[in-house]
């Protein structure tokens, strides 16, 4: 008998297909060398006919690497001088592999119907298949890490346009510290520079204009960033 594994290296083209290449093993551990075909030959010729009849998307588990779990139907049909004895062999043989199942109703008459052929001793069987996508690198540092350690304060301020109305939800980049801030409905921001700086050098996107401006920050209370000038 077998071993309980369906082989895992199988040189097909795709996950799929390597899972129907390893029930083709699995049918001829249990028949010995059997022919396996993809359509159903004329009954005076033993065969085990494997037919995949859907392929289906089952989820998807991120470790890492991505697997998608995809299930694999097929349809065995065994054909011959004793084709209910082939079949039965065949389905106390899979119970060896647990990757693999078989599913308790029988083909639908209607498959037979599609086929174009009568019904023969058949059975369906389920085989999961993983499908792993290899996590991309994480790209190299290639240029050296820089570290400011120097102590840092952190400064309120506030967004306004002409007669001091607050302009909101705009975005403040201090580029000398290489930051970035959001400001909140009322225009406020919160920003972290050196406690030793006494001016701040701002770009401001507001209301789809750009403002530049270098605010003292020695003054009491929230500093104010006066955006009536757009950028050239």
């Amino acid at each position: 008998m077998a071993s309980a594994e369906l082989p895992a290296d199988v040189p097909t083209a795709s996950d799929s297909e390597a899972a129907l290449a390893a029930l083709g093993d699995a049918v001829q551990a249990a028949l010995g060398d059997v022919p396996i075909e993809a359509t159903i030959p004329d009954d005076s010729t033993r065969a085990v006919v494997l037919m995949p009849l859907g392929l289906t998307r089952l989820g998807r588990i991120q470790q890492g690497d991505t697997i998608i779990e995809l299930r694999l139907r097929v349809l065995v049909v065994t054909v011959g001088p004793n084709p209910l004895a082939d079949l039965e062999t065949l389905l106390v043989g899979f119970d060896h592999y647990p990757r693999l199942e078989v599913e308790r109703d029988e083909p639908p008459l209607e498959l037979w119907s599609l086929l174009a052929v009568r019904p023969r001793p058949s059975a369906i069987i389920r085989l999961d298949v993983p499908v792993t996508i290899p996590a991309a690198p994480v790209p190299l540092v290639l240029t050296p890490m820089h570290l400011d350690t120097r102590v840092v304060r952190t400064v309120e301020g506030i967004l306004v346009g002409p007669g001091n109305v607050a302009l909101p939800f705009g975005r403040v980049r201090a580029a000398e510290y290489d930051r970035e801030v959001p400001a909140d409905r009322d225009g406020r921001f919160r920003l972290a520079v050196p406690v030793d700086d006494d001016h701040l050098a701002l770009t401001v996107d507001v209301k789809g204009m750009t403002f530049t401006a270098d605010v003292p920050l020695r003054q009491a209370g929230p500093i104010l960033v006066h955006c009536d000038r757009e950028e050239s």
